[in-house]
């Protein structure tokens, strides 16, 4: 049986690789260069975020590279709030704990910062804050039928690109495997 799960798993993986081709790819704008995070910063204060939620993990608090990034978001007019529990192939937990940091400081704004798994993680609480549905709902392809609340994406690392792709992957500690999310918006 297990033979015949991980099959199913691996052409449901090559399904996706091609449909991923056909889907038109958003660019997302960017900004480079050692300014780009104050430029970043002003964008998102002029498009009416006003109390962001950064989403990040505990390493990049303890580096202090998120004090630093909070310091330009004030800077920007904004009062950042900092969700701190995104961990390496982030779970629904981790998700759900920064959903409910974003409302409980009614937040109107994710800005992730770190590497895939921030970004993966803050791209599905987007997704659901913004649709109003449970995880569960939204995973597969081309689930979504509102647009993310407003997202903005900071990366540490190079590698995983998952700062401009229009996939999140969650890790389901109930049954051990991962979760995908495809939608371009």
């Amino acid at each position: 049986m297990f033979a015949l799960d991980k099959a199913l798993h691996d052409i449901g993986i090559g399904a996706r690789k091609v449909v991923m081709k056909l889907l038109p790819d958003r660019v997302p704008v960017t900004f480079v260069g050692p300014d780009s995070t104050r430029e970043l910063c002003g964008s998102i204060h002029a498009l009416g975020v006003r109390k962001p939620l950064i989403v990040t993990d505990t390493g990049l608090v303890k580096a202090g590279i998120i004090e630093r990034v909070g310091g330009q978001l004030q800077e920007a007019g904004l009062q950042p709030v900092v969700y701190d529990g995104v961990e390496p192939d982030p779970t629904f937990a981790q998700v759900g704990a920064g959903i409910a940091r974003y409302r409980g400081e009614e937040c109107n704004g994710i800005v992730a910062v770190g590497g895939g798994s921030s970004m993966d993680a803050a791209k599905l609480m987007a997704a659901i804050l913004g649709n109003g549905k449970p995880a569960e709902k939204l995973e597969g392809l081309l689930k979504l039928r509102k647009p993310t609340v407003p997202l903005f994406a900071i990366p540490t690392t190079a590698g995983t690109g998952s700062e401009v792709t229009v996939v999140a992957v969650i890790s389901d500690t109930h049954t051990h495997t991962k979760k995908f999310f495809i939608d371009p918006k």
